[in-house]
C-alpha cells in the first residue's frame, strides 16, 4: 500500500490556488532526487540506536529497540515501539528525528517504511521548523504496512534551519501491539526559477490580431531539474484558462486575437520533483479595427470599352489596414450611374460572373463595397465598361447626290 505524505512548510492542504487563478493542482507523485547533495536526512538504523540527535520518549506501556527484522519491505535492521504486556490502555510515546538544516530548500520530502498492528489511525506524523516553532500535523497513519513517499504541496517559506520529524502516539487504545520504522530519507528541493524575456513583450500596444506565437527564456532550475511548463492565457486577469499542460517547448500559438483587448498571461514552471514558480503576469493589447480600403484593381479595367457580351466575369482585390482582418462584399451592377441592383451580398468571393448577355456598345456601371468581420464598411469607387469587340464609334455617313 502506498499513501502519499502531504508535507508543506506552509500546512498539510494541496495546494488549491496557484497562479492567478484558482485551479485543482496537478502534482507529479516522483520525488527523487538521486543527487547526495538534495538528500538532508538518510538514516537506515544500522548504526547505535537511538542514531545520534534522535530522541525517544515512552510513557509506560512499552518500549523503543533496534529489531533485527524487516520493516514491512525494509532491509533489517529496523526501529520497533512494543506492548510491554503491563499497564493500561493509555499510550504516549514518540520518536523523534534529529534536526537538520533545511534552511536552502524552498521544498522538502519526507519517505519511509512505516508498520503498524492494531494502531488504527492514532499514529500521527509531525513536523517543526526549529526549536521555537510548534509541532504542525501532517497526517495519521493507519495500520499495514505502507511505504510513505510524496505527493506534496509546495509554499514560500524555507523548511527551516532546524527541521525535525516527529512519529508519535497519544491516545487510550484497546490494544496496540507494535509500530515499526525504517529507510527515513528528508529530501531537499528547490523551484524553478521564473520564467522572463516574454515575446509579446510586457505591455505591448496595437498587437496585430493574426495568429501569434508567445515564447519566452528558459531560466532553470537552481537545482538543474528538468523544467516543464503550464501556459495561462485570457482576456480577463480574474478569470484566466490553461492553454498547455506539462510542457518542454518554450513558446505556444494562438490561432486568432480580437481588436482593442488586453489579453494576459502567465507561465507556471515545474520541476521534475512537484516544485513549482508562478511567473509575472504580462499583458499586451490589440490594435484598434480600421475600416476595409476601398476595392481596387478592376477586372474589367474602368472604362474599358472592348468588353465582350458574353461570358463577362468582374474580379477586384479587396484590402484590410488591418493585416489579418475578414472582409466580405456587395457587389452592385447595372446600366445606369450609379449602379442599383445589386447581384452578390456580403459574399467572400471577389469575382462574380455575369450570368446573362449584355448589350452591345452598352455602357455598364459596378460598385463594390467592402465590410470587414466587426461590420465596418467602405463603399466602392464606381467603375464601368462598355461592350464591342474591339469596335470603334461609327463615322458619319457620307452622302453623295
Amino acid at each position: 500500500l502506498v499513501i502519499g505524505i502531504l508535507f508543506s512548510l506552509i500546512g498539510a492542504s494541496v495546494v488549491s490556488s496557484i497562479g492567478y487563478i484558482t485551479k485543482e493542482s496537478n502534482i507529479p507523485n516522483i520525488f527523487n532526487k538521486t543527487d547526495s547533495t538534495f538528500v538532508l536526512l538518510d538514516e537506515d538504523f544500522s548504526g547505535t540506536f537511538p542514531p545520534e540527535g534522535w530522541e525517544t520518549y515512552t510513557y509506560e506501556n512499552g518500549f523503543f529497540d533496534q529489531y533485527n527484522l524487516s520493516c514491512c519491505d525494509s532491509e533489517p535492521p529496523c526501529i520497533r515501539w512494543k506492548h510491554s504486556g503491563q499497564g493500561g490502555q493509555f499510550f504516549h510515546f514518540y520518536i523523534t528525528s534529529k534536526a537538520i538544516d533545511a534552511s536552502n530548500y524552498e521544498q522538502c520530502m519526507i519517505k519511509f517504511y512505516y508498520g503498524a498492528f492494531n494502531s488504527t489511525d492514532y499514529a500521527k506524523l509531525k513536523y517543526r521548523r526549529n526549536e521555537t516553532s510548534p509541532w504542525i500535523e501532517i497526517t495519521s497513519l493507519g495500520d499495514d504496512c505502507y511505504y510513505y513517499e510524496n505527493n506534496i504541496t509546495y509554499g514560500p517559506e524555507r523548511c527551516g534551519e532546524a527541521l525535525q520529524i516527529r512519529w508519535h502516539v497519544q491516545a487510550y487504545i484497546y490494544y496496540l501491539d507494535y509500530i515499526c520504522i525504517d529507510d527515513v530519507k528528508i529530501i531537499g528541493n528547490n523551484a524553478p526559477y521564473p520564467p522572463s524575456n516574454p515575446n509579446p513583450c510586457n505591455g505591448t500596444i496595437n498587437m496585430s490580431i493574426c495568429p501569434l506565437n508567445f515564447s519566452w527564456t528558459d531560466e532553470g532550475d537552481p537545482d538543474g531539474d528538468k523544467v516543464t511548463y503550464d501556459v495561462y492565457f485570457g482576456n480577463d486577469s480574474e478569470n484566466m484558462h490553461q492553454k498547455t499542460w506539462n510542457q518542454s517547448e518554450k513558446w505556444f500559438f494562438i490561432k486568432s486575437l480580437n481588436f482593442n483587448n488586453t489579453y494576459y498571461w502567465y507561465i507556471i514552471a515545474w520541476d521534475e520533483h512537484g516544485a513549482y514558480t508562478v511567473g509575472p503576469l504580462w499583458n499586451f493589447r490589440t490594435e484598434k479595427n480600421l475600416p476595409p480600403n476601398p476595392a481596387k484593381y478592376p477586372y474589367p479595367p474602368d472604362e474599358d470599352c472592348c468588353v465582350p457580351v458574353e461570358g463577362v466575369g468582374l474580379s477586384w482585390n479587396g484590402s484590410d489596414p488591418n493585416l489579418c482582418d475578414e472582409f466580405r462584399f456587395d457587389l452592385y451592377f447595372d446600366d445606369v450611374n450609379p449602379p442599383l441592383t445589386k447581384q452578390l451580398s456580403e459574399s467572400c468571393n471577389d469575382c462574380w460572373e455575369i450570368p446573362y448577355t449584355l448589350t452591345k456598345y452598352n455602357t455598364y456601371y459596378w460598385r463594390v463595397d467592402t465590410y470587414d468581420k466587426m461590420g465596418e464598411f467602405t463603399e466602392g469607387y464606381v467603375w464601368s465598361f462598355t461592350t464591342g469587340d474591339n469596335w470603334s464609334s461609327p463615322t458619319e455617313p457620307i452622302i453623295d447626290g
